[in-house]
């Protein structure tokens, strides 16, 4: 059970990143991280290809050294290395959050807790920042991001208007488990927004997630952190095993208390619709603000329509 054989169709050759448990024969890594079978997907169009031929069925084990270095000729190649950094909430972890703070500054990615999974962060101002986490993610550009803040203060500067029924769902469930679609306004670039008009925002609850954020300028784009149509992270070794070469620094907050993506309320239409379900339920936004619908029209994966919420067009994600 080695590796006998791995080539690249084109350029150089990379350390395999991950492989899924109880694989057999050819494996095909794309250049977005996300293992492919081809006969599967034939009509996936990949920049790059690289294969490893396994011999046997790999344990989780198994799984688990070659992502630590795949023999290549006879040499061990050098295995990804990330930063993962662990908070200890009895003690004071300024300088874990302060270094994190500069990498999402500096453009960088930094993987953190929130109250319902692991999230994937970079600066949701900087186009640059945010083109990271498509790629790391292998995520669809017109998918959109959400931007994660702390204070109502800072939602002004990022949408066009503030609509008096999301003010009344804000006072009720922010911070928490919930993010609303508002008009953007003209600072959040389009490459934050997939294209879109509109731009999507939560406020989380968890501590560790707020420090994070206002460290990193106060403004975070932060989807789940796994590449696209794999399981939710809930745990910092989940998003380890999944992006480890990818990411800069995980911030290790302990396994996370929800496990379930945030519900997500267009607030744009009258009456505000529910876009994805989560922790939030229809019944409990109707406490609050009365009438509220929900989008049973989910968006297929050969629709031409653009999504306004994040994981709507693609695969819904499922924490682990």
């Amino acid at each position: 059970k080695t590796v006998l054989d791995y080539v690249s169709s084109k350029e150089r050759i990379y350390p395999v990143g991950r492989l899924d448990y109880d694989t057999t024969g050819l494996i095909i890594l794309t250049n977005d991280g996300e293992l492919t079978n081809l006969l599967i997907h034939p009509r996936n169009k990949i920049d790059k290809i690289y294969v490893a031929k396994i011999k046997g069925i790999l344990t989780k084990e198994e799984t688990l050294k070659l992502t630590h270095g795949v023999v290549i000729d006879n040499k061990k190649t050098s295995p990804s290395k990330v930063k993962i950094k662990k908070i200890d909430k009895n003690q004071n972890n300024t300088d874990i959050i302060r270094e994190a703070g500069r990498i999402l500054k500096e453009g960088g990615l930094v993987a953190f807790p929130t109250e319902t999974v692991y999230g994937l962060g970079a600066d949701a101002l900087n186009e640059d920042a945010a083109k990271k986490i498509y790629a790391a993610k292998g995520r669809p550009s017109d998918n959109p991001l959400i931007i994660h803040i702390t204070n109502m203060k800072a939602l002004e500067k990022i949408v066009s208007e503030i609509p008096e029924k999301a003010v009344k769902v804000a006072e009720k469930y922010w911070p928490g488990p919930l993010t609303m679609i508002f008009n953007k306004s003209d600072i959040v670039p389009y490459g934050t927004t997939g294209g879109l008009d509109t731009v999507a925002v939560r406020m989380p609850v968890d501590e560790i997630a707020r420090e994070v954020i206002d460290a990193g300028g106060g403004y975070i784009a932060a989807p789940s952190a796994n590449t696209s149509g794999r399981p939710s992270p809930t745990t910092a070794q989940h998003v380890a095993e999944d992006l480890t070469g990818r990411v800069d620094m995980i911030v290790d907050g302990g396994a996370v208390e929800i496990g379930v993506e945030s519900t997500i309320l267009d607030v744009t239409v009258e009456p505000p619709m529910i876009l994805r379900p989560g922790a939030i339920t229809k019944e409990m936004f109707e406490e609050v603000i009365g009438e509220v619908t929900i989008d049973r029209t989910l968006i297929k994966p050969d629709s031409k329509q653009v999504p306004k919420a994040p994981g709507m067009k693609y695969r819904h994600y499922a924490p682990k």
